[in-house]
């Protein structure tokens, strides 16, 4: 079905526009299924182009039922958009089909709808899809039916999910529907994953794979993906590179520039996993162009397993684009303590190259979300690097302006200190500010604030605190 779709989509400025009424429902029907299609995955517009000219379509046919059916996808499509009229409409439209006697147009239907935002509902529909599938003598898509109401269940009821999927891979293997019962099995592995069974999900995904390598599938790179997304939740490293190798020889044989894109990423995030920094920078470089429009693909994740394995090989300058753009995708996802600590890695990163510009934007970054997330020794940590990068860029006063408001973040975030606690953060604050005034050539301050840094430091400072009133008084007494 997915290359009928994307052939249709491929032929069809040159095939219409249509003229019997077999033409016009052929097209109500082809619209309908290009909805999958990736172009429409894409694009709004396309959406609604087809809309319209399937509508156009059906209504040109006359044919009661493909009127009806097209009826059902429109009132689909708006009752995901927030009408919850639409909902309403598309049953009303069904329960006209069932009573005509249209089974299989009414079950079809229901299959569109069952994929409901409610797992309840999307279960109670693909139930009503099945018992019409039955009905109209169809027990391949009775099967078909069976497995999107168990998939449905999975999320609220896995007891009667896993009676669902049971009677769909029987029904599956009476109609010696091998494709269709691999398909089921695959959904089984799903379920057991929702409900929280890894070891159960993985076998069942391994006989999935297994049978689709020997009967055939509908998407056999889909399913071997799935099957690595798993392993790659269940962070089974060794297993993962495996299968992911399996992926890259799928879609190079295929010449899939997007398969092997997503097979690349994967086989990076194993290769960096399992301590092979080298060999995830080949394959997650070249991952990046083809999964440029696949942010479901190319993740915050994947970017930051990049930017770190280039860190690991000593290229931090190769290392702060990818983490810079992993931190804004995980902001967005609402992830901010990974979007912090990716801010902070680029910021540290590009300091550590001379990047003194790129690294006080990220430390700056990293410093506020630590603030929001309440995390003060982060924040401070950043702060102080973010004061390190203006004196490195010889701006100064910036970075005593910086560690002067230190003290008073620190206070605001976190809860209360102790004295000595205070007493140590601000004789560690007051030893940066003396490295500081003594790069910037000021030895009269740097001296006078680094005695102020060893009162504090002698009383309430630890061994490291030590060894660095140790190495900055040299620099301090040289000036």
């Amino acid at each position: 079905m997915t290359r009928l779709v994307e052939n249709w989509w491929a032929d069809r400025p040159t095939l219409l526009p249509a003229n019997t009424e077999v033409e016009h429902r052929a097209v109500a029907y082809l619209d309908r299924r290009a909805l999958a299609s990736q172009a429409a995955r894409r694009s709004e517009t396309v959406v609604d182009d087809l809309l319209r000219s399937a509508t156009s379509a059906a209504e040109q046919s006359g044919h009661e039922a493909t009127i009806r059916r097209t009826r059902v996808e429109v009132a689909h499509r708006a009752a995901l958009a927030g009408d919850a009229q639409a909902w309403t409409d598309a049953i009303t439209e069904v329960n006209a089909l069932e009573a005509a006697g249209e089974y299989d147009e009414a079950a079809g239907a229901l299959m569109a709808l069952s994929r409901h935002p409610d797992p309840v509902m999307g279960t109670t529909l693909a139930q009503r899809a099945a018992e019409l599938f039955r009905r109209a003598g169809k027990p391949h898509w009775e099967a078909s039916a069976l497995q999107a109401a168990g998939y449905a269940a999975a999320y609220t009821d896995p007891l009667l999910a896993t009676t669902l999927l049971d009677r769909a891979f029987g029904l599956a293997s009476q109609a010696d529907r091998p494709q269709l019962a691999v398909a089921v099995v695959a959904t089984q592995g799903k379920a057991a994953w929702i409900r929280g069974d890894l070891v159960k999900a993985r076998a069942l995904f391994a006989d999935a794979v297994a049978g689709a390598d020997h009967f055939g599938a509908t998407d056999p790179f889909a399913l071997r993906s799935e099957y690595a997304e798993l392993l790659l939740a269940d962070q089974a490293w060794a297993d993962l590179r495996e299968v992911a190798n399996e992926l890259a020889d799928q879609a190079m044989a295929s010449g899939a520039a997007t398969e092997l894109g997503i097979a690349h990423r994967l086989l990076g995030l194993a290769e960096h996993h399992l301590g092979a920094d080298a060999a995830a920078v080949e394959s997650l470089e070249p991952a990046l162009a083809p999964l440029a429009e696949r942010p479901d693909a190319l993740t915050a994740r994947t970017l930051w397993t990049l930017g770190s394995s280039w860190a690991n090989l000593d290229r931090a300058d190769l290392s702060v684009a990818p983490l810079s753009t992993a931190a804004s995708r995980f902001g967005a996802s609402g992830a901010l303590a990974d979007a912090a600590a990716a801010r902070e890695a680029a910021g540290r990163n590009a300091q550590s190259v001379g990047q003194t510009g790129p690294a006080a934007v990220q430390l700056a970054a990293a410093a506020q979300l630590y603030r929001r997330l309440g995390e003060r020794d982060r924040m401070v940590g950043s702060l102080t690097a973010l004061a390190e990068a203006f004196s490195a860029d010889e701006r100064t006063d910036d970075a005593l302006a910086t560690l002067a408001t230190v003290m008073d973040e620190a206070r605001d975030v976190g809860g209360e200190m102790s004295i000595p606690e205070e007493e140590r953060l601000l004789g560690r604050l007051e030893l940066q500010a003396a490295s500081v005034l003594a790069r910037a050539a000021r030895p009269d301050a740097a001296a006078e604030m680094f005695s102020a840094a060893e009162r504090r430091l002698s009383r309430h400072g630890d061994a490291d605190d030590q060894r660095a009133l140790a190495r900055i008084r040299a620099t301090v007494e040289a000036d």
